[in-house]
């Protein structure tokens, strides 16, 4: 009887965290802003460059069993009518511009993701591989369409459950046939950007599958949701830029949620901001490019008293990895010179046949 109802317990909580955690709101970010590629699979390539990035996600820190994200995105473009992968931090600075965002031309775009979500004993896996056309809409704005495929598992670990008889069988069972739930999905998205301008669109668990436990089909589901992003960047000065965005996101049997930020930039190379949630939550956030081609952003949440869980709020830490061609300025000056001259010799040659020039 105990095992009985351990298992139906365990069963009402798995169906619980299945349709208010995993299925009904996907992983909340405060980072967004600078990869926007992991909600919107259209949104890669926008810049002539690879572009990796590395992120950890703690929230309600300080409580038993908290949710944790860790996540993985790269993206870059592919053979078309662009040149290759552009010129990047040409002088090599520690403290290096960002490079602007890239419009006018045909471009393919491939990228993948991987994530883990965690919260208590249970896990979420998930790896997406993209493929995206960005293409000129006019001569100032480029428009984009990607898609995305992929999969994902649910699982227990083990060492977070706390049976009251370890030799239960049926549990064992149970969690076994569990663990090995796989999904497989896909994700799409639009954006049309320019260097200043940004708005994407984004949809994503678009195959609204069913959650199965221990081969029994639940009313639960893994509810499509969507993403709208949208940023402009206000040039104050020269080296100064404002930019305010807003993210709105609606999900199946939730209701809709917003976000607004604005975050202020200096030379294109520090960074911070400030962004409020619906539901009176706030987070501050600071970056920087570092090391020639690193970047790396945090931002901090907190909730008011209403909301919070726990004393303590939640961290996210971002690193961002740019690859481009890194141009050798004095060798190229040196070779034109030398082109030039040649050039110059030839021409002489060309007036005077007889002439012999050195």
């Amino acid at each position: 009887m105990k095992n009985t109802l351990l298992n139906l317990r365990f069963l009402g909580m798995i169906l619980f965290l299945s349709s208010s955690i995993f299925a009904q709101q996907e992983s909340q970010f405060a980072n967004y802003i600078h990869n926007p590629y992991i909600f919107n699979p259209g949104a890669g390539g926008m810049m002539d460059l690879i572009q990796v990035d590395l992120g950890y996600r703690n929230q309600f820190t300080g409580t038993d069993g908290n949710p944790s994200t860790v996540y993985l995105t790269g993206h870059t473009q592919i053979g078309s009518k662009n040149e290759g992968i552009g010129e990047f931090n040409l002088n090599k600075d520690n403290l290096f511009q960002t490079p602007d965002r890239t419009i006018g031309k045909l471009k393919h775009v491939i990228g993948g993701k991987f994530s883990k979500d965690g919260i208590g004993p249970f896990q979420k896996t998930s790896l997406y591989g993209s493929y995206a056309v960005h293409m000129p809409l006019i001569k100032t704005l480029n428009i984009g369409v990607g898609l995305s495929a992929g999969w994902s598992n649910f699982q227990i670990d083990q060492n977070k459950v706390i049976l009251h008889d370890d030799n239960d069988n049926i549990y064992n069972q149970f969690s076994s046939n569990l663990s090995k739930q796989n999904n497989l999905d896909i994700q799409t998205g639009l954006v049309l950007y320019n260097d200043r301008f940004f708005f994407g669109l984004s949809g994503t668990q678009l195959l609204n599958n069913t959650v199965n436990i221990e081969q029994i089909e639940t009313a639960n589901t893994l509810n499509r949701h969507l993403f709208m992003l949208s940023s402009y960047n206000l040039g104050i000065s020269e080296k100064l830029d404002l930019e305010p965005f807003v993210l709105i996101k609606a999900a199946q049997k939730t209701p809709t949620s917003f976000d607004l930020g604005i975050r202020i930039k200096y030379n294109k190379a520090i960074w911070g901001g400030i962004q409020y949630r619906k539901g009176n939550t706030f987070a501050v956030s600071a970056g920087m490019n570092v090391l020639k081609n690193f970047n790396v952003s945090y931002a901090f949440e907190y909730g008011t008293k209403s909301i919070r869980i726990g004393n303590a709020g939640s961290h996210e830490l971002q690193l961002g990895f740019l690859i481009g061609n890194n141009r050798n300025v004095d060798k190229e000056i040196k070779e034109s010179k030398k082109r030039n001259k040649q050039e110059e010799k030839q021409k002489e040659k060309e007036k005077d046949p007889e002439l012999d020039v050195e």
